[in-house]
Formats: C-alpha cells, structure tokens, sequence
C-alpha cells in the first residue's frame, strides 16, 4: 500500500508505525498458516461451475465483470476481516459495489 505509507500524521507517526509493524507480523502469520491448509478446489460440475471470483474477470456480452483482490475491510492489517469489491462496467458506465470497507479513505491506496 504505498499511498497510504507515504502519508505522514505528526505526533502519531511512531505509534503507526508501531502498529503497522505489528499488524504485518500478524498477517505474515496467518498467510504461513493459511497456506499450510488444503484449499478447496474450485469445482466443474457439469453444467454448473463454482469459482472464486477474487482477481478475475468475466464478459457477458459488452458488459465486463471484475473482482478485486481481498480487501482489508478496516485499517490496513485489521483483524475484523476481509471483502472484495465488484466492479460492473459497460460503455462509459461502472458500477463499484463492496459489502463494507469502513470507507474507502481509511486506506488511502483503496480510494486511489
């Protein structure tokens, strides 16, 4: 997130980057321990597909479908949890739709 890392806040610098430091050490844990599970495969069931939308894209027709990458649904490294957000776009339109992110101006890179 290097927009949000580039802002400064005076007074509250140090015990950001405390809290920032501390929060990487507890995602780069819980990566190690979700990458050390079985994942669930994405399955092809005949006429039914179940995927993971998370990065990907689809068309239908002249209207294109895009998923985000997880998001943090608070501050950066929160424990609260994860959304991703939905994009429709068709022509000059597009629609941004995410469950809650606790606005976008909490991180800034996700406002960008």
């Amino acid at each position: 997130m290097p927009l949000s890392q580039s802002i400064k806040f005076g007074n509250y610098e140090a015990r950001r980057r405390d809290l920032l430091k501390r929060g990487r050490k507890w995602f780069v844990q819980r990566v190690k321990k979700w990458n050390s599970r079985i994942t669930i495969p994405e399955i092809d069931a005949g006429r039914v597909k179940f995927k993971f939308p998370e990065e990907k894209e689809f068309y239908f027709g002249t209207t294109r479908l895009r998923f985000t990458k997880p998001l943090f649904h608070g501050i950066e490294f929160s424990k609260v949890g994860w959304v991703f957000a939905t994009i429709v776009e068709r022509k000059n339109e597009k629609l941004i739709h995410s469950s809650d992110l606790n606005g976008p101006k909490i991180i800034e890179d996700y406002a960008e």
